[in-house]
């Protein structure tokens, strides 16, 4: 709630700092939402694509391994199973 101030001067200025940070404010977290958006979209991205590569390859994941991928969001984590997924012969092998 702004408080009216006795002069017209600092209520203009109050009023311009407050909108100003306010706008600020909204522009800051729509950046950080689609930072997070955009690092949830390619993690699961990812884990589609390990997933994809083991069944390609005729290797049948179970529902713990499928949850255990999908709720990976550590990128650099999800990359170093898809690179595994290429080579392994059971989904155990990818978390060795």
């Amino acid at each position: 709630m702004r408080t009216p101030y006795k002069s017209e001067f600092a209520n203009k200025h109050h009023a311009e700092g407050y909108d100003e940070g306010l706008i600020e404010g909204q522009a800051k977290g729509l950046a950080e939402g689609q930072a997070k958006g955009l690092a949830e979209g390619q993690a699961k991205g990812l884990a589609r694509a390990v997933l994809e590569l083991l069944e390609s390859r005729k290797i049948r994941t179970s529902a713990s391994i499928r949850s255990r991928i999908e709720g990976c969001h550590d990128e650099p984590q999800l990359l170093t199973w898809l690179l595994r997924a290429a080579h392994v012969a059971t989904p155990e092998e990818l978390f060795v």
